[in-house]
């Protein structure tokens, strides 16, 4: 059931459902967006929640009173979501698992929550909308997750 749909709006959907969480512990969600919207095909319940799914890893794997940067861009037709964490990071050989089902980045910074589907349900739904996730990390600085959306060639709505 694909259809048109804005991603800004979405992200700030996803925002707002992830709100209550990020604020029990004093998380400032900051978004940057730099236009007013970006059209694209989706499915905007599944794409919402792998966004929502990306944005409670981010604020369960901070600590609290710290910022996530949200940075929605776009660059030759495809819409580019960063978001940035200020976590432990992600040992690199640990990166490639974790997309992989069922798998969860062990270590002491791990939450005991979790089935190891969340970042697998992701990489799918990105995949279904003819896009890439990927992981940057260094250990004791944090995460970002980077995905890129095809953007529709759209016309102004009312125009």
């Amino acid at each position: 059931k694909f259809q048109d749909l804005d991603l800004v709006h979405l992200l700030q959907q996803a925002a707002d459902d992830v709100y209550a969480v990020a604020y029990a512990k004093q998380i400032k969600l900051d978004i940057s967006t730099i236009e007013d919207s970006l059209w694209l095909k989706g499915d905007f319940g599944l794409l919402q929640r792998a966004v929502s799914n990306v944005l409670l890893n981010a604020i369960k794997y901070s600590p609290e009173n710290e910022v996530i940067k949200i940075e929605l861009t776009q660059k030759n037709n495809e819409a580019i979501l960063k978001i940035t964490d200020v976590g432990l990071g992600i040992a690199p050989e640990k990166i490639e698992r974790l997309f992989k089902r069922f798998s969860r980045a062990e270590g002491s910074h791990q939450a005991p929550e979790g089935t190891g589907l969340g970042l697998y349900f992701v990489e799918v739904t990105v995949n279904k909308h003819q896009g890439t996730i990927f992981v940057e990390s260094e250990l004791g600085y944090g995460t970002t997750f980077v995905i890129t959306l095809p953007l529709e060639k759209h016309e102004e709505k009312g125009s």
